[in-house]
């Protein structure tokens, strides 16, 4: 699979240490209308264009404000781009995203091919800007003709004084390193499922990791059976396309401070098996192996950053299909850890895959387990789809993993898993059912889960809504947004 971001020539520069050569620049400023000594030269150069907007048009926090205007100085660039970050003291890192993204966006929709990004104010974040603006130029059109690959961006420059280059050299491999775990992770769940289905998913992630110092398994369903993930077979029985489930395993080069799992849901496509989806809940089903991408997303970022965490990246794959040999509800099936399982509804697949690669994370003597994945509606229906639920006894790891989503842009809240819920999932003839009432689905989802990690400190992220933006967000196109991968990758970072 061809990564976007490989496409690209990204790199950083001294704006002080020679000219700057591209089609556009892009100035940021902020509100207090104080602009560099370089910023101010280009002013000059321009008869003062950039201070008379700043006096005329730039209203207080206003981040909506951006003007371009063309050179017609002695400087290297055909046009000039000045976005507003507005006031310094509450612009926080969101908002530094958002203002670079949302230039990536008009700049691209100019068809320009090369844009140096210079650092005009040293109080601005740099690294944030560096984040949002590839974030921002992410785009999908692989199978569009009457898009041209070749009109979009392919250059980026990230220009800093020459004191700060180093500095920033270190962000730029950090946010290099991320941002293509990203796009690989919106491109897997883009991609239709006629493409992504377990055996090519398990490809992709076999010549991922081949780049890097990963060790790859990966459990056929002969396999699977044979250690009796019975629940994740139970799934994927009716497809032609096999399940399988991947296994991952980072290890550093030095002692690790920490052992984890990250387990993603991988189910490539979901029509609901024989609790069949109405036809338009089914379209974007291709979503359903979100997790499984930010996990194998983030265990590439994981390695190229050389993280000092041993870290296990776990997909459980499956299509939930329809056809004669499809499970039932009512069937009863023998959990991987014992326990028995009553599917009183097929659509509730998900967390059939997860049970038992939770029980098989479990046996991998980790200090944490934590798994992502669209595992319910109800959880769109509670934190909307920009929030993903988090679910955890353990307050602790709820905490790292709410730090390491806000660290890095993405919204998680913590959920309660209410102990008297479980009355939902008693079955009459099994150990439990598959899923609870229609009130609270998302906590019982979340207490199914629980009863196959008895030891380890567990966490459960359902990122049922943010996984897929329904609209274009600044530094999110429609489509996968890559959730949950940055907090993975954070995640990882601050043990």
């Amino acid at each position: 699979m061809k990564n976007l971001f490989d496409q690209w020539n990204v790199s950083l520069a001294a704006m002080d240490k020679g000219p700057l050569k591209a089609d556009v620049c892009v100035i940021p400023v902020y509100a207090q209308k104080k602009v560099s000594p370089w910023v101010q030269a280009i002013d000059k150069a321009h008869d003062g264009i950039i201070s008379s907007w700043l006096e005329s048009s730039y209203v207080g926090e206003d981040r909506e404000k951006s003007m371009f205007f063309v050179n017609k100085g002695d400087l290297a660039f055909k046009d000039f781009l000045v976005i507003s970050l507005g006031d310094a003291k509450k612009a926080g890192q969101n908002e530094i995203r958002n203002a670079f993204g949302k230039a990536s966006k008009l700049i691209s929709q100019r068809g320009y091919k090369s844009v140096a990004v210079v650092h005009g104010d040293e109080k601005i974040p740099f690294e944030y800007a560096m984040d949002g603006f590839l974030l921002g130029s992410y785009r999908f059109s692989k199978y569009k003709e009457d898009v041209k690959q070749s009109q979009s961006l392919q250059t980026f420059i990230f220009a800093t004084s020459h004191k700060n280059k180093k500095t920033y050299e270190k962000h730029l491999s950090h946010t290099c390193a991320t941002t293509r775990a990203i796009f690989l992770a919106r491109d897997l769940v883009n991609e239709p499922g006629n493409v992504v289905y377990p055996e090519s998913f398990a490809s992709i992630a076999k010549n991922e990791t081949a780049k890097r110092k990963i060790t790859y398994k990966v459990l056929s369903a002969a396999e699977l059976k044979k250690q009796n993930f019975n629940l994740h077979l139970a799934v994927g029985q009716a497809s032609d396309k096999q399940p399988c489930l991947v296994h991952l395993h980072y290890k550093p080069t030095k002692k690790a401070k920490k052992k984890v799992a990250l387990v993603g849901k991988g189910i490539t496509f979901d029509t609901g098996g024989l609790s069949l989806k109405p036809p338009t809940y089914m379209v974007s089903m291709k979503t359903d192996m979100a997790g499984a991408a930010g996990v194998l997303a983030a265990m590439t970022a994981i390695a190229d950053l050389a993280l000092p965490v041993e870290v296990h990246g776990i997909m459980a794959l499956a299509e939930n299909a329809v056809n004669g040999n499809a499970t039932r509800p009512d069937d009863v099936v023998r959990a991987r850890n014992g326990k028995t399982v009553e599917i009183e509804n097929t659509d509730a697949e998900g967390r059939l895959v997860l049970a038992d690669a939770l029980h098989y994370a479990e046996n991998l003597g980790v200090d944490y387990i934590v798994d992502a994945a669209t595992l319910t509606g109800a959880c769109v229906i509670a934190l909307g789809d920009e929030i993903f639920a988090i679910y955890s006894k353990d307050a602790k790891l709820a905490s790292l993993i709410e730090n390491a989503a806000s660290d890095v842009g993405d919204k998680g809240w913590r959920m309660p898993l209410e102990e008297s819920y479980k009355s939902q999932l008693k079955s009459d003839v099994a150990d439990m059912k598959n899923v609870g009432g229609r009130e609270g689905g998302s906590i019982t989802a979340a207490l199914f889960l629980s009863n196959f990690v008895e030891k380890t400190a567990w966490a459960h992220l359902d990122v049922a809504g943010p996984a897929r933006a329904s609209r274009e967000f600044d530094t999110i196109p429609k489509g996968g947004s890559g959730v949950p991968t940055r907090t993975f990758i954070r995640f990882v970072e601050t043990l």
